[in-house]
């Protein structure tokens, strides 16, 4: 049963892609059976399979597509409420979109329809990919690959990771089984940063990316929190109000809003502190900003990462060498 309609609104004329997203573009309509886009949060890669596969939707009567993130509620706060009646209405004016959120897809008035999922549901799970599809989506990483993509790429190196890759990872710490969704309790931010050290998080070559060392902080901590941010790799836990979701999906900073009800955990890497005092976060595979306030209120897990994989010559970024890390590391937790 339908629960809406996005009706198509025209808003602009033209859209007009970015070279890169031209050059993804031509891999994107080549005879290749898989395609990996791999760049920066806000580069434009998701707004441009969502275009295509919504192309494809337009263009072929009744056929079927899906978009699968590694958590349902992601999948559908960026690309159900967000990316996909965005492009239909920058892209597809002149068609309209219908939503039913119950059973979980969107559909076209020629009988295509787009499937949005998260692997952590196996119901819906087994319910969406019991059917078959012209095109399949995995979208984005999860909060442990993006940190370990920016040290990397701080050296100069490249790193890609792929859903499959995180969720055996999330299994091996949580005791997750994709068979039974009870098992999934969410992640103790310290038991992912411990395995994280021991293990490493494997990456789409096969390889661990292992952390050197962590220290746990004081949820809530501004000063701290930042400096962390600064000098290491910092990653915070939040209980994610309802709030923050409405939030994210009208592009605003996280606030508090009284009375919001709580979500549960939600991790996200912090990148850093605007001159405004607003806090960068990564957060569904998109940037997001959020107030002091919001970081005081709701954080209740943080955590300092230090790894080698960001150091060139024994060195940081920011010219620290790595016996002077291991030393401000640890003052962190004291």
């Amino acid at each position: 049963m339908a629960s809406g309609n996005e009706p198509s609104q025209p808003s602009v004329t033209t859209f007009e892609l970015t070279a890169k997203q031209e050059e993804a573009q031509k891999l994107l309509v080549s005879q290749q059976r898989h395609t990996l886009l791999v760049s920066g949060s806000r580069s434009g890669k998701t707004t441009l399979l969502v275009r295509e596969i919504a192309g494809r939707a337009v263009k072929s009567d009744n056929s079927r597509h899906a978009i699968l993130r590694l958590r349902a509620n992601a999948a559908w706060a960026s690309i159900a409420l967000d990316t996909l009646p965005k492009v239909f209405r920058l892209c597809f004016p002149e068609r309209s979109i219908k939503h039913h959120r119950t059973e979980g897809y969107f559909s076209l008035p020629n009988g295509s329809e787009i499937w949005i999922g998260g692997l952590d549901d196996q119901d819906r799970v087994d319910k969406i990919l019991g059917k078959e599809y012209a095109t399949i989506f995995l979208n984005e990483w999860a909060g442990a690959a993006h940190e370990t993509m920016l040290l990397a790429k701080e050296a100069g190196n490249t790193v890609a990771f792929t859903d499959a890759d995180v969720l055996s990872d999330y299994a091996a710490v949580t005791g997750f089984n994709r068979s039974d969704p009870s098992t999934d309790q969410g992640t103790d931010v310290q038991q992912a940063a411990d395995y994280r050290r021991k293990t490493g998080i494997i990456d789409a070559s096969g390889n661990r990316n292992v952390i050197a060392a962590y220290v746990a902080l004081e949820p809530g901590d501004i000063s701290n929190i930042v400096l962390a941010a600064y000098m290491f790799v910092c990653g915070v836990g939040l209980q994610l109000p309802s709030s923050a979701l409405d939030q994210t999906n009208a592009g605003q900073p996280w606030d508090v809003v009284s009375g919001s009800q709580n979500e549960g955990g939600h991790y996200v890497p912090l990148f850093g502190r605007r001159a405004d005092g607003l806090f960068v976060f990564v957060s569904w595979g998109a940037v997001q900003l959020a107030t002091s306030r919001f970081v005081q209120t709701y954080c209740d897990e943080a955590v300092a990462y230090l790894s080698q994989q960001d150091l060139v010559n024994q060195k940081s970024p920011d010219g620290f060498d790595y016996a002077t890390l291991t030393a401000d590391l640890a003052r962190l937790s004291t």
